[in-house]
């Protein structure tokens, strides 16, 4: 797998934080208080509620920008897969045809997720 990113590891879970703690500080200013994401006390699970969870989702690729080293790591890839899922999911009204493209994107972020990760999905 290549590398992801451009800080070392060590540094990651105080920038992770960092990040996040500044989208919850944007979030906050804007109003939207209750669905700012909720402090990290570890990298295991997120926690959080839905509306947390899917601003923290759509925020992350505007924050990790600059921590990304490379722009076409599968793994970057597959949460932006993910994130266009959702947000196919989550639109209030969608076409027949956007209906037909989520299934398409469905099929390949599961295959590439069961390719990435093989032993953490069960089909």
């Amino acid at each position: 797998m290549m590398k992801l990113w451009k800080k070392p590891s060590e540094k990651m879970d105080e920038e992770k934080k960092k990040a996040l703690e500044y989208t919850r500080r944007q979030v906050e200013l804007r109003g939207d208080k209750n669905d700012a994401p909720t402090p990290l006390k570890s990298f295991d699970s997120l926690g959080g509620n839905a509306s947390e969870n899917w601003t923290l989702l759509r925020v992350l690729p505007f924050i990790m920008e600059d921590f990304v080293e490379d722009k076409e790591d599968e793994m970057w890839c597959l949460y932006l897969q993910m994130k266009e899922i959702v947000e196919l999911v989550t639109a209030p009204k969608i076409s027949l045809q956007q209906v037909l493209y989520l299934k398409l994107l469905i099929k390949e972020y599961l295959e590439d997720l069961a390719g990435l990760l093989p032993d953490q999905l069960v089909l």
